[in-house]
């Protein structure tokens, strides 16, 4: 678990300038050594989830690219084609060798089937509201949905479902602690201004406000999940009392 975490810190970190070249920045995110940080954590929880070593690549592959598409969302408001499609390759490759080496390739459909299905639940979202979602949370969503649904269809519901619990307590919390105005009538405004033409500036505020809320949810939520996925496994390791 130690030498996964080692390595996935130090690819993070080997990949900074690359990201910093991708985003076409060279914003104090880069500099914070947050995306290492991030890398540390999910290497060794995908050590905790691997049964072989195939699964070990995927999952660390997984978390250091989660970890590099967290500083960019926050620094540029997007994620990369260039990086998600690498996620797709690689992780797609590992559970393909994983599958191949176990005989379990009806672990492999699952992954992809629930890919496939969050894709289209984001797709479905990002077409009604398209404020609020992006293209690029919609291909993500497909990383995620493959990562979950290889491990169980319970876990892809819980965490697509945790994801908008969370959205909805933070949102709630916005507005008992008086961010109501600076938020719910800033949306209602943007909408106002954008339909008129002038409502350009709040637009960008607006999406820059919740691009923030729906990354921190985005993580919290899957990271919640990584956690209890491991307190079960541990729990189902101990002998019967």
């Amino acid at each position: 678990m130690g030498l996964t975490a080692v390595i996935a810190a130090l690819s993070a970190a080997a990949l900074t300038g690359w990201i910093r070249r991708l985003a076409a920045t060279d914003s104090r995110w880069f500099r914070s050594s947050l995306h290492i940080a991030l890398a540390a954590v999910g290497g060794a929880g995908g050590a905790l989830l691997a049964d072989d070593w195939a699964e070990l690549a995927a999952f660390a592959v997984l978390a250091v690219g989660c970890a590099l598409l967290v500083v960019i969302d926050l620094t540029t408001f997007r994620l990369p084609n260039q990086l998600v499609g690498l996620l797709y390759s690689a992780i797609f490759l590992a559970l393909t060798v994983s599958a191949a080496s176990s005989g379990d390739w009806a672990r492999l459909g699952r992954a992809a089937a629930a890919g496939g299905l969050l894709v289209v639940i984001y797709f479905t979202l990002a077409w009604i509201r398209t404020s609020g979602l992006g293209l690029g949370d919609v291909k993500l969503a497909g990383v995620l949905g493959t990562f979950l649904g290889w491990l169980g269809w319970s876990y892809l519901f819980a965490g697509s479902a945790a994801g908008f619990l969370l959205a909805g307590l933070v949102a709630a919390a916005l507005l008992i602690t008086g961010a109501r105005e600076s938020t719910v009538s800033v949306s209602l405004r943007a909408l106002a201004g954008a339909r008129h033409g002038h409502g350009r500036d709040v637009c960008g505020y607006q999406r820059r406000c919740f691009v923030q809320l729906r990354g921190t949810v985005r993580w919290l939520a899957h990271l919640a999940l990584l956690a209890d996925y491991v307190v079960n496994s541990i729990r189902g390791s101990q002998p019967p009392r």
